[in-house]
């Protein structure tokens, strides 16, 4: 029966098919995926307008909070974090077979009216694996302060020159009382 229609009944029928499977197509998927980037469109716009977190009370009031626990964990008095500071570090590091060099020279950051910021430099010799456990150790101990920095550095011993030692300079830091 297909094979007895003319070419232009042919062409016609190729036409209206085309169109008959646009419009199925159109109705099945493009329609919806389009209607579904514009509503994320939309609410991507409103979530912009609507979240300006710095004019949002709740949140304001979790970060003073979260800010209020760090500063009284980290706020110590300073004569006291002098003088046992050398104390529990070397504890530590000596517990982690770790060699330790002290920088007695306190660093004075942050000043403004209210509190200082006061920083001391450690530098550690060792193996890689025992200073990070040291780091993760000296991080959770209390008392410590915080840690500010720290740094790996390799390189060649004094006069042997075939011997590379493995530093790691730490500074910790406190708030002063």
């Amino acid at each position: 029966m297909f094979r007895n229609l003319t070419y232009n009944i042919k062409n016609r029928i190729l036409i209206v098919g085309a169109l008959f499977l646009t419009l199925l197509s159109w109705n099945l998927a493009f329609r919806k995926t389009i209607k579904a980037i514009s509503l994320n469109n939309e609410l991507h716009q409103k979530a912009d307008k609507k979240n300006d977190l710095s004019q949002n009370p709740g949140y304001l009031n979790r970060k003073h909070r979260v800010l209020n626990v760090l500063l009284k964990q980290y706020t110590l008095d300073s004569a006291e974090w002098k003088n046992d500071f050398w104390l529990k570090v070397s504890g530590i590091a000596a517990s982690k077979e770790v060699r330790i060099s002290y920088n007695p020279l306190l660093k004075q950051d942050l000043s403004d009216s209210t509190s200082r910021v006061l920083k001391q430099e450690i530098s550690f010799e060792g193996d890689y694996k025992k200073m990070v456990i040291l780091l993760d150790s000296l991080e959770k101990t209390a008392s410590t302060g915080f840690i500010c920095s720290s740094n790996f550095k390799k390189g060649k011993q004094g006069n042997n020159l075939d011997v590379e030692k493995l530093t790691l300079n730490a500074v910790f830091g406190i708030v002063q009382k």
